[in-house]
């Protein structure tokens, strides 16, 4: 099986979890999925920074490849995102390692020229009907989008920007281009293409999630959510132990990166 105007799948899944593994390769098991249709971040050299891309393996030398790690930096875009009073003053080595997975998707979907793929973490959760209800969220995307949230990450829904759920509706269209979380979204060739241009023309300071924030709040981004949302995270809902916000994630600070201590 494929989904129509769906050119490809990926999973961003480092290894480390291998429960969290078991569950998405039986879900596309389960669900007839072809198996070049989907791809594993694991299984692909080519989405890899490291062995297993996982936060252990950052360096000094890949973290500033992507990122700046200068202080004011992250504040002045944090403030831009409204997470000033929210987000932590450093940001972690797990959440830097996710980000740099995703960039490196992005990065693939522009190589092979791809218009719209599905990408999902792999802590996500399936319901008995997310296929079916992607499906038709696919037949209605408008014109002009360039990502649709499908998850419910941090709780958070379209009634929180002004918007009445009508039914039968299923998408709408966030005005400030706030992400959810990135457990689970649809993004086109056009904005994995732009994403990586402004990557290189500027390092991120942020997590992912905010980094899209930060491009939909500049007015680069199209984003809409998918409500109700056809899929869930594992780790909100205490099915998995969280791989980026458990206590034992270790904090990248700045003194840190430049004295290698």
């Amino acid at each position: 099986m494929i989904i129509q105007g769906i050119d490809h799948i990926y999973i961003v899944c480092c290894g480390k979890f291998k429960e969290r593994y078991d569950y998405m390769l039986r879900a596309m098991n389960e669900l007839g999925f072809e198996k070049k249709y989907y791809t594993f971040l694991r299984d692909d050299p080519e989405l890899n920074f490291s062995e297993n891309s996982y936060w252990e393996e950052l360096s000094r030398e890949i973290i500033h490849k992507y990122y700046d790690v200068d202080e004011e930096s992250r504040r002045r875009e944090l403030i831009v995102t409204d997470q000033i009073k929210y987000a932590p003053k450093d940001i972690s080595l797990a959440d830097i390692a996710v980000s740099i997975s995703h960039l490196l998707i992005w990065r693939q979907v522009d190589k092979r020229k791809y218009d719209r793929v599905l990408i999902l973490e792999d802590d996500i959760l399936f319901f008995k009907d997310s296929i079916d209800k992607l499906k038709n969220i696919i037949e209605v995307a408008p014109t002009g989008f360039d990502l649709i949230s499908l998850e419910d990450g941090a709780g958070m829904h379209a009634t929180m920007f002004g918007h009445t759920i009508v039914q039968d509706q299923v998408l709408y269209k966030i005005p400030t281009g706030r992400m959810r979380c990135c457990g689970a979204y649809v993004i086109t060739g056009k904005a994995c293409r732009n994403i990586c241009k402004w990557q290189l023309q500027k390092k991120w300071t942020l997590e992912i999630d905010h980094v899209l924030d930060l491009y939909g709040k500049l007015g680069l981004l199209n984003v809409y959510w998918a409500e109700p949302c056809i899929f869930t995270q594992g780790s909100q809902r205490n099915v998995y132990t969280s791989g980026v916000q458990s206590k034992h994630i270790k904090k990248m600070t700045i003194h840190d990166l430049k004295t290698g201590d």
